[in-house]
C-alpha cells in the first residue's frame, strides 16, 4: 500500500503537461498564439514513447492541425491527445485561436494574441495496480473525469527571431479519491513558457536556428531546453538538444516531398539515483496544404520560423 501511494504522489510534483522533443514544430501546444501562420492548412501527427523497456513508461500521440483565416489576419487550429502513463490514460481535445496584428509586415513583424479551450478525460486503472484491497480507495477504477482548461499565449514574430509567453492551461484540476483517502492521483500545475529563438544564415545553402524555452512550474523549480539546429538546402534539417537537469538527445527531419515532412528525434534521460539511462524515441509526419491562391510552395521556412 505504501509503495503504491508513493507511485501515485509522484504524478504530482512531476511534468504534467505532454513534452516533446519535436515540440517547436508544432508550437500551438505550449503556446496558441502561432496557430496560422503558415501559407495553408498544416495537419501533424506526432507519437512519443518514452523511457523505452520499462514498464508502465509515458506513451504520447498526438494529431493537430492549424490554417490561417481571414486574410492571414487570424489563424484556428486543434489537436488530439493521448497520453498514458502507468495506471493512467487521458485523452485530450483542445481548439486553438489566434489574431496577428500587423507590425510591419514588409519585414515580417506580427504580435500574435492567442486563446485555447478544452478538455480532458481522465482515467485511472486503480485495480490494475495489483496491490492490497483492504484500502478503500483502491477498490475501484477511475474513468471519464472531465478536467475542462483554457490556455492563453503571446508572440512576437520577426524574419529572424521569435519571443513568447505563453500559459497552456490556466485550471490547475486535481483528480483525488477524495471522502475516501487524501491519496492525489493527479493535479495540473501551473505552467508558465518562455520562449525565445533567433536564426541566421552561415551560406547560400545553410541555415542555424537557436531556440530556448524557459519553463516555470508551480512548486517546482525553472527548467529550460537548449535546441541548436542546422537547415541544409532548405529541405533537411539536423539538431541537438539539451534539457537541464538530465536530458539531452538529437533530432532529424527531412522534407520527403512538397509539403510533406517527416522527423525523428532520439533523447536519453539519466535517472536520479541510478545508472540507467532510458531511451525515448519520437516520431512526427506533417504536411502543408496549401491554399487555393497558392498552388505551389514556396520556400516555407521562409513563411514561418518553425
Amino acid at each position: 500500500m505504501l509503495v503504491c501511494s508513493i507511485l501515485l504522489s509522484l504524478t504530482v510534483k512531476g511534468q504534467q503537461d505532454p513534452l516533446y522533443s519535436q515540440y517547436l514544430n508544432n508550437l500551438a501546444t505550449i503556446n496558441p498564439s502561432y496557430v496560422g501562420v503558415q501559407n495553408g492548412m498544416n495537419v501533424k501527427l506526432l507519437t512519443r514513447h518514452q523511457w523505452t523497456g520499462f514498464e508502465g513508461a509515458p506513451t504520447t500521440s498526438t494529431l493537430a492541425f492549424s490554417m490561417p483565416y481571414q486574410k492571414d489576419q487570424m489563424g484556428i487550429g486543434g489537436r488530439i491527445v493521448y497520453d498514458g502513463y502507468g495506471p493512467i490514460t487521458q485523452l485530450g481535445v483542445y481548439g486553438d485561436y489566434a489574431y496577428h496584428l500587423d507590425i510591419d509586415p514588409r519585414r515580417g513583424r506580427f504580435l500574435s494574441f492567442g486563446v485555447s479551450a478544452g478538455f480532458n478525460l481522465f482515467y485511472a486503472d486503480i485495480l490494475g495496480i495489483g496491490e492490497s484491497q483492504d484500502d478503500p480507495a483502491f477498490t475501484s477504477d477511475m474513468s471519464n473525469k472531465f478536467l475542462p482548461n483554457v490556455g492563453i499565449g503571446m508572440m512576437y514574430r520577426d524574419r529572424d527571431y521569435i519571443i513568447g509567453v505563453s500559459v497552456p492551461k490556466l485550471i490547475e484540476n486535481e483528480v483525488s479519491v477524495k471522502d475516501i483517502s487524501r491519496t492525489s492521483i493527479n493535479k495540473d500545475m501551473l505552467h508558465i513558457y518562455l520562449l525565445g529563438a533567433y536564426k541566421f544564415s552561415v551560406d547560400r545553402d545553410i541555415v542555424m536556428k537557436i531556440a530556448t524555452t524557459v519553463r516555470y512550474i508551480r512548486n517546482t523549480n525553472l527548467a529550460a531546453d537548449l535546441h541548436v539546429f542546422a537547415i541544409f538546402d532548405d529541405n533537411f534539417m539536423a539538431g541537438v538538444m539539451y534539457r537541464t537537469g538530465n536530458s539531452f538527445g538529437m533530432s532529424i527531419q527531412y522534407d520527403i516531398r512538397d509539403g510533406m515532412r517527416l522527423g525523428y528525434a532520439y533523447d536519453m534521460t539519466s535517472l536520479e539515483d541510478t545508472y540507467s539511462f532510458p531511451s525515448t524515441h519520437e516520431l512526427m509526419l506533417s504536411y502543408d496544404i496549401p491554399s487555393k491562391k497558392r498552388r505551389r510552395f514556396r520556400r516555407r521556412r521562409s513563411n514561418y520560423f518553425f
